[in-house]
């Protein structure tokens, strides 16, 4: 190799290793990226959805959510805690609202808007290549990760909690359409009619079974439809619970009238909740 070709190669390589050096710039990180508000998600105590549909009020009670709106309800505080996660959503992009055309990104009066505490976000479009959504505090507009889009249409029901009946609760009294199980003061199980084949255990898994379930999904109820029965549970803190019952191919639907809820459960829950413990006969035997 020549002199000449000798001292290329070394600028060459000189060259390349600045490049590298300018790119992996050593010993600095870019920025983190900034944060939606400087609250937390547990700071929030207060949230007001205005989606398309309805507008919404939730206010965080113990470890959980409710919907203040009457007729006040539990929510289902796995999705009202995502809306109070926004509060920590990173910042991708951000621009004065006057350098902008809100209008064009879906925000003004009438877009949907979210209320955290006292901070309120108009919520506009998503950006087509980016997926970014657009969300607009007083002057500026932000550019976020969408975590919203299925709460814009969304109304009541979609947040009410789909526990059949309060966190904790305990049942001593269960009048089915073909049972009436009944808890005395002293923890026995009485059963109308008298199923003796079954013990204590099974009726303590019949009252567990209503302690933990929850619907696949809960809609409005609709009062036109035939609500052909109905159940009433009684609780150990004096609570008493009326649904009606109707059943399809699919579901067993459970309707509360005084929350204008339906709860839709699965096939399997006709025999979990509504029939008493099946035991198999025992098999007869031959006498000598």
């Amino acid at each position: 190799m020549s002199r000449r070709q000798l001292l290329n190669l070394l600028l060459l390589i000189v060259l390349l290793a600045l490049g590298l050096l300018a790119w992996l710039r050593p010993g600095l990180e870019p920025p983190p990226a900034e944060q939606l508000t400087s609250l937390a998600s547990l700071d929030i105590k207060h949230i007001t959805l205005h989606s398309k549909r309805a507008t919404i009020h939730f206010e965080r009670q113990g470890e959980g959510w409710m919907i203040t709106d009457p007729p006040p309800m539990p929510a289902d505080s796995l999705q009202v805690q995502r809306l109070a996660e926004l509060t920590e959503a990173r910042v991708q992009r951000s621009y004065p609202a006057a350098e902008l055309e809100p209008a064009k990104l879906g925000l003004s009066d009438s877009s949907p808007r979210i209320e955290l505490n006292d901070q309120a976000f108009l919520i506009g479009d998503t950006d087509p290549l980016s997926h970014l959504r657009y969300l607009q505090q007083g002057d500026h507009i932000y550019l976020i990760d969408d975590s919203l889009a299925n709460f814009l249409d969304a109304g009541r029901t979609q947040f009410a909690s789909r526990k059949l009946l309060p966190e904790g609760a305990r049942v001593t009294l269960l009048q089915l359409p073909d049972l009436i199980l009944h808890q005395t003061p002293d923890g026995r199980w009485q059963a109308e009619p008298n199923a003796p084949a079954a013990s204590a255990d099974d009726w303590n898994q019949l009252a567990q079974y209503w302690e933990h379930a929850q619907a696949i999904w809960v809609g409005k109820l609709k009062e036109q439809a035939e609500w052909p029965q109905q159940i009433s549970i009684g609780l150990k803190d004096g609570t008493n619970l009326q649904y009606l019952l109707r059943s399809d191919s699919d579901d067993l639907i459970l309707g509360r009238k005084d929350w204008g809820l339906e709860y839709h459960l699965g096939s399997a829950a006709r025999d979990q909740l509504l029939k008493p413990p099946a035991h198999d006969e025992p098999e007869a035997t031959d006498q000598p």
